[in-house]
């Protein structure tokens, strides 16, 4: 049986139904699955056949935003970092009630997500082999770019993309 976690009806209900009671203001520890599978008006076999805890809601919407933006990455943009800001900017500003959903339900899960999703990047692979000594610079920027992308969706993306990568572009550690 095909395992159809990241597609389908039955998951968009379900992670629709997570991101209203948590837009609800009802604490995301004190959302059950019987409160999403009541919201979602499905049954509980049906969510049990696609999710297995509702932390998984928000680890496969995330893993499919990932991807989008790998996607976005591979074909729309240079193979650069300030490319890579771009592309997370982009699927971001175009997926941004989960991304703030999941900001307001689990902060530990949504930055853990962004931050690693930077760390496998290819570019960061490629910085790392070129110069170990670049990781924590690297790293550095990582969170500068998670930390104003947040503040940008909690923002209603008020910058343009542009001038947020241009901004970050110009972003330099003195490193001595």
């Amino acid at each position: 049986m095909a395992n159809n976690k990241k597609e389908g009806p039955i998951n968009l209900l379900i992670t629709d139904a997570l991101c209203r009671l948590i837009n609800s203001n009802k604490k995301y520890n004190d959302i059950t699955i019987e409160d999403i599978i009541k919201e979602a008006h499905i049954c509980r076999k049906s969510f049990y056949r696609t999710f297995k805890t509702k932390d998984e809601i928000l680890e496969v919407k995330f893993k499919d935003i990932c991807s989008k933006i790998d996607n976005y990455f591979a074909t729309n943009c240079s193979h650069t970092f300030s490319g890579l800001v771009y592309s997370i900017f982009t699927v971001a500003k175009d997926n941004k009630d989960y991304i703030l959903c999941f900001y307001k339900a689990n902060q530990t899960l949504y930055f853990g997500n962004i931050v690693q999703t930077l760390i496998n990047s290819k570019i960061f692979k490629e910085e790392k082999q070129n110069d170990p000594t670049n990781y924590y610079f690297y790293i550095s920027k990582v969170w500068m770019v998670v930390g104003i992308l947040s503040s940008w969706l909690n923002h209603d993306c008020d910058v343009a993309i542009e001038d947020i990568v241009r901004m970050i572009k110009s972003y330099q550690i003195v490193r001595q």
